[in-house]
């Protein structure tokens, strides 16, 4: 895989803790959703609930676990492929990282 250079590494160190709070933030969002009906059945929520918990760790540890330089390129690529970045911290990587990710991310 590409080696990503030093000051793409640098923003990758930044933005892992930030993007795993947005991440994490949407889980909750997705939880409140599950009971938010007044008419909810709350055993149904619970099995809906466990699903997503589940799902959303497997999707956390692919996302955000293991953070190292030489699996830096692939993490920004699935930061972007979970729409995770916004348009402005996608921007904070070099062109390299960006053409590199976005030819990829059309794959």
């Amino acid at each position: 895989m590409h080696s990503i250079p030093e000051r793409d590494w640098k923003v990758v160190k930044q933005l892992h803790p930030v993007l795993l709070q947005r991440y994490c933030q949407q889980c909750f969002q997705e939880v409140h959703a599950l009971t938010e009906e007044d008419d909810c059945d709350y055993h149904d929520a619970y099995q809906a609930l466990y699903d997503l918990v589940h799902k959303r760790n497997k999707a956390m540890r692919d996302l955000f676990d293991g953070l190292t330089r030489s699996k830096a390129t692939l993490m920004v690529l699935a930061w972007k492929n979970d729409n995770l970045l916004t348009d402005e911290e996608f921007e904070r990587f070099s062109e390299a990282t960006q053409t590199l990710v976005n030819h990829i991310h059309l794959l």
